[in-house]
């Protein structure tokens, strides 16, 4: 267990240390080691990689849900994760050992009682009827946590297992009511006084304890334990008053009777359309990830998250938050997919064709090009005006802005290369020497004229367009001005272009 073949235990992550370390079991110690052992140990790391991967994809889900302030999203991705939470407690173990395990457990039960609470305030049948169908996910939250109050919990001997049980308790009320509210459109009001009770017995025995512990430890509070064990510590107080009479007191909803308006309360006949159109989407994308499951290349990937990115934003912006949620989902874990890929090629199977072809992004089938039009932005109405006077001699010129639907700077990157490779000629518009030494119209330039030089493209024409004043600038140097790679090829005068320029291209 010290090293597995050129991996020493010291240069494993962090928290898989203790779960290696667990795995000494399965490793006799005198040598003998059966296939078998090494078969239980390879299932142990292989569940330990499972377990942190799905908490880190959990953590991300929640931090998008709360980004887009996505309520229900955010209690489902939290009942998941208090879970898998629950499951990794080693309750055979002291209190102690677990005390991080059972910090983050009280941090994901406070969020989720705030997430619930939120999800009830703001009801509507909508978010009703989807807190039914994850009734499942909510109820195993609640039976995970009942399982941590009803064991021999907590420790009276230590101030942050007191502590944790003083917030736990009353979130865990609150969790529950909240949930049989919403199912049931508020016909269940409590699940029972004599069920309520019990816990409330346990947490009144906690607040009592609670002073004189923190008296006890206040010196190990103040400067030994970690920032988020006292912050729970700190934090108790605010939650003892709990009884049967003032359980929704504080920030809980004073009014827990469903609002008349509930029923009624309907989408317009615009927003169901576009609700219509979102879902019609999502559709596509479920159709996109059942065609392209088995792709493994990045680049479709990235395809699939941004048509999930822009749906995203559609569902914002027209309220369809059921099919926003879904999203996150599909976002976050396709980021960590990626994560995983080390390759950047393209599969060129007909699906990645298809979603890069619908997204406007570049296919490997694209069309050709007459004439490729290079020019820095501050030139971007006279590259237009050439666009257009070429456009209407029937010719198919390139402009990125014409050309290339709104994609990233890698994607970008790409179009151009694709677009310079596939374009007869090529023009580069100027109105300022210096815009020669621009990022992308320097980049253009030497690859078109590399093509040239090569012999790819040995009936090409390089062009340069320039205003008058440049043009005279030029004429003026005899070219001196031009780097000399560039003095051998044509100039034009922009004032002049449309009665010469289409010659030099058909």
């Amino acid at each position: 267990m010290a090293q597995w073949g050129s991996v020493t235990l010291s240069d494993m992550p962090d928290f898989s240390k203790p779960f290696l370390e667990n795995g000494r079991q399965y490793i006799p110690e005198d040598g003998l080691h059966a296939e078998t052992d090494y078969n239980r140990l390879a299932l142990l790391i292989s569940n330990m990689l499972e377990k942190h991967t799905t908490k880190e994809l959990l953590y991300s889900k929640i931090a998008a849900f709360k980004q887009i302030g996505t309520s229900l999203g955010c209690a489902v991705s939290l009942s998941k994760l208090i879970v898998l939470l629950w499951q990794e407690l080693e309750l055979e173990k002291s209190p102690q050992d677990n005390m991080g395990k059972y910090v983050e457990l009280c941090q994901n039960i406070v969020e989720l009682r705030k997430s619930m609470l939120e999800l009830y305030r703001n009801k509507n049948e909508r978010w009703c009827e989807s807190v039914r169908e994850s009734s499942s996910k909510f109820k195993e939250a609640i039976s995970a946590i009942q399982q941590m109050l009803d064991t021999d919990f907590p420790d009276q001997n230590q101030i942050t297992m007191v502590s944790i049980a003083i917030l736990c308790i009353p979130c865990f009320l609150d969790i529950y009511i909240s949930y049989v509210r919403l199912i049931t459109l508020d016909d269940v009001h409590f699940p029972g006084q004599e069920f309520m009770q019990k816990y409330i017995s346990k947490h009144t025995h906690c607040c009592t304890i609670y002073p004189a512990l923190f008296q006890q430890h206040q010196a190990e509070i103040d400067s030994v334990l970690p920032y988020a064990e006292r912050q729970i510590i700190l934090s108790a107080p605010a939650y003892f008053d709990l009884s049967l009479d003032n359980l929704f007191s504080g920030d809980r909803p004073e009014d827990w009777k469903l609002p008349e308006t509930l029923s009624a309360k309907l989408p317009s006949e615009e927003e169901q359309k576009l609700w219509e159109v979102a879902e019609c989407i999502q559709k596509s994308n479920h159709i996109f990830r059942f065609l392209g499951e088995k792709e493994e290349e990045a680049q479709f990937l990235r395809c699939l998250k941004t048509s999930y990115e822009r749906l995203l934003k559609f569902s914002t912006i027209s309220g369809s938050m059921h099919v926003g949620m879904e999203c996150v989902e599909r976002i976050e874990e396709l980021k960590q997919k990626l994560e995983l890929l080390d390759n950047d090629t393209f599969s060129d199977t007909t699906t990645e064709r298809a979603i890069r072809a619908l997204l406007g992004f570049t296919v490997s089938e694209d069309r050709q090009y007459d004439v490729f039009l290079s020019y820095k932005h501050a030139d971007l109405d006279l590259a237009q005006n050439v666009f257009h006077h070429l456009q209407r001699n029937l010719l198919c010129p390139f402009l990125d802005t014409e050309s290339l639907p709104e994609i990233g700077k890698s994607e970008y990157e790409a179009a151009i290369m694709h677009a310079l490779d596939n374009s007869k000629h090529f023009i580069v518009v100027l109105s300022a020497l210096e815009y020669l030494d621009s990022h992308w119209v320097e980049l253009e330039m030497r690859t078109f004229r590399h093509e040239i030089v090569e012999g790819r493209k040995p009936n090409a024409n390089f062009l340069i367009l320039a205003t008058d004043d440049v043009y005279d600038k030029i004429a003026a140097t005899n070219k001196t001005c031009l780097d000399i790679c560039y003095r051998s090829y044509e100039i034009l005068r922009f004032s002049q272009y449309q009665d010469i320029l289409v010659k030099y291209l058909k």
